[in-house]
């Protein structure tokens, strides 16, 4: 009864396991640097999210940001940051280039 029991705890760990690698398979990942269009210096804290989707990331001190998605392309990127214009960008493919993206300064402000 008790290898039973472990042998059958033992199909489910592994199995579970499994499943949990696969999953991990079909995540895609975004990276790159979000710079100020007029001196190009790098901008952190700058919020980048998957529109539609539950993913999003903020730019390190060095403006470069990371965000993993589940969702395939096609699908869009918004950038907000206090000051300057709000960008969305088109993601079509899945080449893993980093992006580089320039953002405006809101002079309306």
């Amino acid at each position: 009864m008790k290898k039973t029991f472990l042998t059958t705890l033992l199909f489910i760990v592994v199995f579970l396991t499994g499943v949990q690698l696969h999953a991990q398979e079909d995540v895609l990942r975004i990276t790159g640097v979000v710079l100020e269009q007029g001196a190009r210096e790098p901008l952190p804290g700058v919020s980048i999210s998957i529109k539609g989707a539950n993913a999003y990331a903020i730019t390190d001190t060095n403006g470069r940001f990371s965000i993993t998605s589940q969702k395939n392309p096609p699908f869009t990127l918004v950038v907000n940051y206090i000051g300057f214009l709000a960008q969305e960008i088109p993601v079509t493919d899945q080449s893993g280039a980093p992006l580089e993206i320039l953002l405006f300064d809101d002079n309306r402000l």
